[in-house]
């Protein structure tokens, strides 16, 4: 199949597109020639229709305040079912629809994924991920300050501190009744709360506190 040349109104679509997600502190740097690859993968047409009628939709929808316009969040979609999908969960939106629908959904998820790097278990996480912690602007805009200008690098970081929790929790798991790990789920969060190592040599401030701030909520009769 011979490579498409983008059309003024393509160029202008990537354009108009990378400004709507810079300005709401989002990613938006996908390049025309990005734009004119993705194109050439679906053929210049809807997956799902197999006409040339498109739009530019993004799979995880900026409303979020996560993702943005970039190579692995977008493909070409006929409006009409872009705006079916709306700010739904693409995974949830999927299973209303027909199953050849929910084939071709399929082969567009490996696109995305393998476009980012990530596994196809990956990708789904990390969608449902943004949707579970949607942001607003403030949060944006403080993640930033944080150094995590994408959603992708705060996911990330999400996942290293759930990856060192889990450690420390079987760690302490290994000795423990249910009781005790129920505990020691409220100390890990605790660490994450106040910026705290997840440590073991940490749970003796955290017990220090919780008994500081039972003594506290105890007034003499």
């Amino acid at each position: 199949m011979p490579s498409l040349t983008l059309s003024p109104l393509e160029i202008q679509r990537v354009t108009s597109h990378n400004k709507q997600s810079q300005a709401k502190g989002l990613e938006g740097n996908l390049h025309v020639a990005e734009w004119e690859d993705i194109l050439n993968h679906f053929g210049g047409r809807c997956p799902f229709t197999g006409t040339y009628d498109i739009s530019m939709d993004h799979f995880v929808p900026e409303s979020l305040y996560h993702a943005g316009t970039f190579v692995g969040n977008v493909f070409p979609l006929h409006p009409s079912l872009n705006a079916s999908k709306q700010d739904q969960n693409p995974y949830l939106w999927i299973q209303k629809q027909s199953l050849a629908y929910q084939e071709v959904f399929e082969h567009v998820v490996t696109f995305l994924a393998d476009s980012l790097n990530m596994t196809l278990d990956e990708f789904r996480e990390w969608v449902f991920w943004c949707f579970a912690h949607p942001r607003t602007p403030k949060d944006v805009s403080k993640d930033h300050k944080r150094g995590y200008v994408s959603s992708l690098s705060l996911f990330h970081h999400h996942q290293r501190l759930e990856q060192k929790k889990s450690r420390v929790l079987l760690h302490f798991a290994k000795n423990s009744g249910l009781e005790e790990e129920i505990l020691f789920v409220q100390f890990a969060d605790w660490c994450l709360t106040n910026g705290v190592p997840i440590e073991p040599s940490s749970f003796s401030s955290y017990i220090s506190q919780l008994f500081s701030s039972n003594e506290r909520r105890i007034t003499p009769c």
